[in-house]
């Protein structure tokens, strides 16, 4: 205590919390004993503090919808943050614009946007199996019986200039019938998948510079 009857103390808090100060006087011949009032100090960790609006996120099946983040630093945190997505339902995927965002000393809120896209490529085309001959429809019976005559009768034209135009018929002919007949031995499909229906919860990690990490949810709503 000096000489005017103040009396400091310098402490430090290991762990996030409020914590409750007091300052005791135990008495003695001359001043009687005094307890002050409690002093609530609250101690923040050093980081960021995230909201996510809008939450939950609606998005119809099949497209993509975008949800803003928003951060507070808190305890005095200076540093970049870097998101990335956690578990996704299954066919969805996250993008994040921009990928991460400075804090300084001046910052007082930050922003970052969060798209969610829950549709996916094309699959790869599917080869199925030919169908046997004489099952199927009337095109594969008319392409295995066309395709051979044609070329009969195309190479039974050849060396002869008289018929010119019946040979440039009997060529488109023939190019139809082996399109048509590749068309026959193999189907060719695709399809896409959408995330079905229902509500996720999405994780996102905020990754801080210095080691540290954070997760926030995020309610995804998919119509």
């Amino acid at each position: 205590m000096n000489a005017t009857g103040v009396t400091t103390l310098t402490t430090s808090f290991s762990t996030a919390g409020t914590n409750s100060i007091t300052a005791q006087y135990s008495g003695d011949a001359i001043f009687k004993s005094s307890t002050s009032t409690p002093l609530s100090e609250t101690i923040v960790p050093v980081g960021v503090s995230a909201t996510v609006s809008p939450n939950p996120l609606t998005i119809k099946s099949g497209s993509s919808g975008t949800l803003t983040i928003t951060l507070t630093p808190t305890g005095g945190y200076t540093g970049t943050v870097s998101f990335s997505c956690g578990t996704l339902p299954a066919h969805a995927s996250c993008t994040f614009a921009p990928t991460s965002v400075a804090i300084t000393a001046s910052t007082t809120t930050a922003t970052d946007t969060l798209t969610v896209n829950t549709t996916t490529a094309p699959v790869s085309a599917m080869l199925s199996a030919p169908q046997p001959f004489g099952r199927g429809s009337g095109v594969f019976s008319a392409v295995a019986f066309g395709l051979p005559g044609s070329l009969i009768a195309l190479f039974g034209l050849k060396g002869r200039k008289q018929y010119p135009a019946l040979r440039r018929l009997l060529m488109v002919t023939l190019f139809c019938l082996t399109t048509l007949w590749v068309g026959a031995l193999s189907g060719c499909g695709g399809s896409s998948t959408n995330t079905a229906t229902g509500s996720y919860t999405v994780p996102m990690t905020l990754s801080l510079s210095g080691g540290t990490s954070q997760t926030v949810n995020a309610t995804i709503i998919v119509q």
